[in-house]
């Protein structure tokens, strides 16, 4: 009719038969033993991303009693959940969290408490992601200049794309919550004076609210000037030839004479127009004050 604490009431009826042993035996016995179960429940446990809402595997839990005894310790799986079966009735449990990579870690305790037999309790938690912030600066290789209108991409270890952005007047771009993991910058596009730097740069977000500092610079584009100077016919060369190269600014790069052979080499002229002067001829000859202009396109480019 009725049992005790948390336990199932069994409601079976059970039949006991007492025999006779012998006319010398006054009281005869018989034994019966009844098993009862406990009343008991499941807990499914999950835990989410607080920002997206994913599920987040290998996160180490604890649950414990409300007398702080330690029952029971697992990590949730590839779904984000830990069950755990056949805990008692009316008894209160709490759960903690000590160990979540790449999520701040809650002190939050999640209270449950199984009331019925057979009950599923669901529990979820959710965890703040850690976080953190890149500021990127872009500068010239020579002069440590900053260099605006550079496009950036950054992507995860698992080569996802996460962001694309240009650099800033002042070289800077900055790029905030940026996931606990590793990452790497990719230069896509540079200004035209500049040659692409198409090495990939690591870094890495290891506690919330970090800020890594990571700087790229990039080499301006170069060329050779091959300059001769010869007579009107060109077939003889004129040495000690006096020349002067601007820039496209009026500025003066470089001033030289011709060789031997009438020419000057110049073999590291930076992207850019020029163009160049004759500021004194050999005897027996005119100046030639024409302006001769030339540019330097590509990186390795050679103009003669």
């Amino acid at each position: 009719y009725s049992t005790v604490g948390d336990y199932i009431l069994d409601s079976k009826q059970y039949e006991v038969e007492l025999k006779e042993k012998d006319n010398r035996t006054e009281i005869v016995y018989s034994k019966l033993k009844l098993t009862n179960k406990l009343n008991k429940g499941d807990l499914e446990f999950t835990k989410t991303d607080l920002v997206d809402g994913d599920v987040i595997p290998n996160t180490t839990i604890e649950i414990y009693t409300e007398n702080d005894e330690l029952i029971f310790t697992d990590k949730t799986d590839k779904d984000g959940k830990v069950i755990i079966k056949n805990l008692p009735l009316n008894t209160k449990f709490y759960i903690i969290e000590t160990d979540c990579e790449g999520y701040v870690i809650t002190d939050e305790k999640v209270y449950f408490e199984i009331k019925e037999d057979g009950e599923v309790v669901k529990a979820e938690m959710k965890n703040k992601p850690i976080t953190g912030e890149l500021e990127f600066t872009k500068l010239d290789f020579s002069t440590d200049e900053p260099i605006e209108n550079t496009t950036i991409e950054i992507y995860d270890e698992n080569d996802k794309l996460e962001f694309t952005g240009k650099t800033d007047k002042d070289g800077k771009i900055i790029i905030k919550n940026i996931r606990f993991g590793k990452h790497y910058i990719l230069e896509k596009s540079a200004p035209s004076k500049y040659t692409l730097n198409k090495e990939k740069m690591y870094f890495e977000i290891k506690e919330d609210g970090e800020v890594v500092k990571a700087t790229m610079k990039d080499k301006i584009k170069q060329g050779t000037l091959v300059f001769t100077k010869t007579d009107i016919s060109g077939s003889e060369a004129l040495p000690n030839t006096t020349i002067e190269i601007y820039d496209e600014n009026d500025e003066l790069i470089f001033t030289g004479k011709t060789d031997k052979d009438g020419k000057i080499v110049l073999p590291k002229v930076n992207y850019g127009k020029y163009y160049i002067l004759e500021k004194e001829a050999p005897p027996n000859y005119t100046l030639n004050n024409e302006k001769m202009y030339f540019e330097i396109k590509e990186d390795g480019e050679v103009v003669k």
